[in-house]
């Protein structure tokens, strides 16, 4: 799968994250430490959102990873794991995005 169907223009790189700009709206922050540490962030309408692996004070079944949604709730991951190539957590990201920009299906 290639990347770039996803997004309307190439990647911004931004300090230490690249920005991406999804067709459905959708504006998306990618840091990636490594493969077990990163942090997407995007923005939907008023919307914002994050998945990251930051340690949390009520850790979910997914932890080190998870999702704070739209209420600022912290859920489990629905789209990530830790260790996966960071490129495979993109795609699946994307995809996940561009089908349900609030998670709202998989997160809750």
């Amino acid at each position: 799968m290639q990347l770039a169907q996803h997004y309307v223009a190439p990647a911004r790189l931004c300090r230490d994250a690249l920005q991406f700009s999804l067709h459905n709206g959708v504006e998306l922050e990618v840091r990636l430490a490594s493969a077990s540490e990163y942090a997407f962030v995007w923005h939907y309408g008023d919307a914002e959102l994050r998945i990251d692996t930051a340690p949390v004070a009520h850790p979910v079944a997914t932890a080190p990873n998870h999702l704070h949604d739209a209420d600022g709730r912290v859920l489990a991951d629905p789209v990530t794991q830790p260790g996966r190539p960071p490129i495979e957590n993109l795609q699946a990201l994307f995809v996940a995005l561009q089908n349900d920009p609030l998670l709202t299906v998989a997160g809750g």
